[in-house]
């Protein structure tokens, strides 16, 4: 049997010495798909494409340290593998400072956690649960006012309340990030966040388990949150 390239063989080394823990409990997959959509893996795998090219055309004269290896990766441009408006729309992530795009992609998860907690009752065409109204009068009043306006449209306009209410956080939330032009830097950031995932698996596991049948009362925003942070989806053969 032919011999893996040692490439191969550094990384099962690696994953099996270094990450055997988490082989070990069954949650690798998770680290590794968190993994190849970091920037910094993105570098490096852009790097490394680079100097594989440059390298077949003229060897190096000294073979670089895993330290100034790491240096050069760190100066690549992690969208240079991405299809042109990928690219456009991950350089958006340029033109804002990092601390204040991640404290901004916290805040969009926070209102899109509360969006899900809401999206069974708001694509129905009863009434707002006391409990919701009062959660919607708190957090967003002017949201529970375009819901009322539309009181008696027809079931088309109330199936989209929920898309209505994430355009409604957008344009009154998150303005600063349209106008100087890094929202879709968020957006991307929040796709990819464990949090963000979870919470969106917690709520398609919330509504199977309430099927046509809704809660009364109506649980509270915080304590929905609490569950979907603790939501652990289990494999078929793992219930």
């Amino acid at each position: 049997m032919k011999e893996k390239p040692l490439a191969l063989r550094l990384e099962d080394w690696i994953d099996e010495h270094i990450f055997g823990f988490a082989q070990n409990e069954g949650w690798f997959n998770a680290i590794t798909y968190y993994a190849v959509r970091d920037p910094r893996y993105q570098r490096a795998e852009v790097c490394w494409s680079e100097c594989l090219e440059k390298w077949r055309r003229s060897k190096p004269i000294a073979y670089p340290s895993f330290e100034e290896w790491k240096g050069m990766a760190s100066q690549c441009d992690d969208t240079a593998h991405l299809v042109p408006h990928e690219r456009r729309a991950r350089a958006t992530s340029r033109l804002v400072d990092p601390d204040r795009l991640a404290a901004a992609a916290s805040q969009y998860m926070d209102w899109e956690a509360f969006a899900y907690w809401a999206r069974p009752v708001l694509e129905c065409q009863s009434q707002l649960p006391a409990e919701v109204r009062s959660e919607f009068r708190s957090r967003c009043p002017g949201f529970l006012g375009l819901i009322d306006s539309q009181r008696g449209q027809d079931g088309k306009a109330t199936s989209q309340r929920w898309h209505q209410l994430m355009c409604w956080f957008a344009d009154n939330f998150f303005q600063h990030a349209k106008t100087e032009g890094w929202f879709y830097a968020i957006l991307i950031q929040v796709q990819n966040h464990p949090r963000a995932i979870r919470t969106i698996e917690y709520a398609d596991h919330w509504d199977e388990m309430q099927g046509a049948h809704q809660p009364n009362p109506y649980p509270a925003f915080e304590a929905w949150r609490r569950d979907a942070d603790a939501y652990v989806e289990l494999a078929a053969d793992q219930l």
